[in-house]
């Protein structure tokens, strides 16, 4: 007689839960995704445009060379043709210089982005040998004296760093790649994104883009593919509970007062949502009070409808603005002739009222790009979600915890559990299929889910501590 296979409830159908959902059903298990919302991807999702009926991010979100895990997902799932490679980015200086970044092919890494560096023509000699050598010192940067300072911003002062090398260097990389100002967030997360986000691999910087709204790929074609592999998604299904019994848990129950009964859990909501989920399980986890209360920080996506385009670039840098990133996905503009552009401004919990913030970046590209001197702005839309991503401050990353909890047969998964990432898309691949390698070691099932990082160059293990 054949044996039915074990089943698996997954609460939470983003990017975390989804990962788990298609190392768990490639490992044999009978999966159920759980989705409160009407579609699944999370965060990572786009609205309707009331004029043309297109869906356009919310958010821009953008994956690099470093992210194994997330790319690993999106080759598996058939959709890294919907995404685009970058080699290089385009900085705009403070006076609208335009510096591009572009990293050497043939130079071992970290040596292969001197020249990038170099030309970044905005920073003075000085300022550029006082950023060389903080780099050099975070390279060099024990894991075990990361913890020692309160921010970031604490340890680039102490580094030497001065004010203009840190707006006109440091904040331009971190605040948008770690969704948070560099006074607040920890010294360990900030050395990622730098040191495994540009420094250690040739590849590590290149920039990946979608080209097709979020809500198509990971709204549409990942659940498609994860129905073609055997997962049963449930959207509009609220957990409100885990049932248990004996000391396992045994289901979750939803708002319509039905129960999914299941031999193995996984909670993949955000952070915020995970007291909701356990309902009276809350000590299953340790802390759970605790890490309902990690700080949020807000994202905003400014979009415009111009009647030409700002810029011939896919995708800008600016820096010592309140413009932090452009980004013109073609996808998105319409048949009226509207052309369309995404601002994106991370950590934006100071931004000035609604139509100043409009008439300020309106202006600042019209300083700054001489192509957008002329153009008319026809419609514009701002969208600041106050949740958008955890504050990596040094409190949140003692708060992260691991994926397994007090009861054997649950687990916890998404980008605020401690994988040692920022609030990232990789980091809530990790998590799913960290936490979904978990589940299947306890069957014997080992199923290697998890990526290993870029491997790093002979010169790079010399250098980087």
């Amino acid at each position: 007689m054949e044996t039915a296979p074990p089943r698996v409830a997954i609460v939470g159908g983003g990017l975390a839960g989804m990962a788990a959902a298609l190392g768990l059903s490639q490992a044999g298990f009978k999966v159920t995704l759980i989705e409160a919302r009407s579609k699944t991807g999370g965060r990572a999702g786009s609205f309707i445009d009331p004029t043309t009926g297109a869906e356009i991010d919310y958010c821009q979100h953008v994956g690099m060379g470093c992210c194994t895990n997330l790319l690993d997902l999106l080759k598996r799932t058939g959709q890294l043709d919907a995404w685009r490679r970058y080699r290089s980015l385009t900085f705009i200086g403070p006076e609208g210089q335009v510096c591009p970044f572009a990293r050497s092919r043939w130079m071992p890494a970290p040596l292969h982005l001197m020249k990038a560096f170099s030309g970044l023509s905005y920073l003075s000699q000085d300022l550029r040998k006082t950023i060389a050598h903080g780099i050099w010192k975070l390279m060099r940067l024990r894991p075990e004296d990361q913890a020692n300072w309160p921010t970031m911003r604490d340890w680039l002062t102490a580094a030497g760093q001065s004010e203009s090398a840190i707006r006109e260097f440091w904040d331009v990389i971190l605040v948008s790649a770690l969704g948070e100002a560099t006074d607040r967030v920890a010294v360990a997360p900030a050395r990622k994104v730098l040191v495994d986000g540009f420094l250690s691999h040739r590849d590590a910087g290149d920039v990946w883009v979608p080209q097709l709204p979020l809500s198509v790929l990971f709204g549409q074609r990942l659940p498609d593919d994860l129905t073609r592999r055997g997962v049963e998604i449930r959207l509009s299904a609220r957990a409100t509970g885990i049932e248990s019994h004996g000391g396992r848990a045994t289901g979750v129950r939803l708002s319509d007062g039905s129960t999914i009964a299941a031999d193995y859990l996984l909670i993949a909501t955000p952070w915020h949502q995970l007291q909701n989920v356990l309902g009276d399980a809350s000590d299953a986890v340790d802390d759970g009070e605790s890490i309902a209360l990690i700080p949020a920080s807000p994202i905003t996506g400014i979009h415009l409808w111009c009647d030409r385009p700002l810029t011939d670039a896919d995708h800008l840098v600016f820096v010592d603005r309140t413009i932090q990133w452009l980004f013109r996905p073609t996808f998105a503009s319409d048949q009226t002739g509207r052309i369309y552009h995404q601002i994106v401004i991370s950590g934006s919990r100071d931004l000035p009222p609604r139509q100043q913030l409009l008439d300020q970046v309106v202006n600042e590209l019209r300083e700054l790009l001489p192509a957008a001197r002329d153009a008319n702005v026809v419609d514009s839309r701002i969208v600041t979600d106050p949740k958008s991503v955890f504050s990596v401050s040094r409190e949140t990353e003692k708060r992260r915890p691991a994926a397994t909890t007090r009861l054997p047969n649950l687990w916890l998964a998404g980008d605020w559990t401690a994988t040692g990432w920022p609030a990232t898309m990789e980091s809530a691949v990790i998590g799913g299929y960290r936490a979904a390698d978990q589940i299947a070691d306890t069957l014997g099932r080992p199923c290697g889910n998890e990526q290993p990082a870029l491997a790093t160059s002979w010169l790079a293990k010399l250098l980087i501590r």
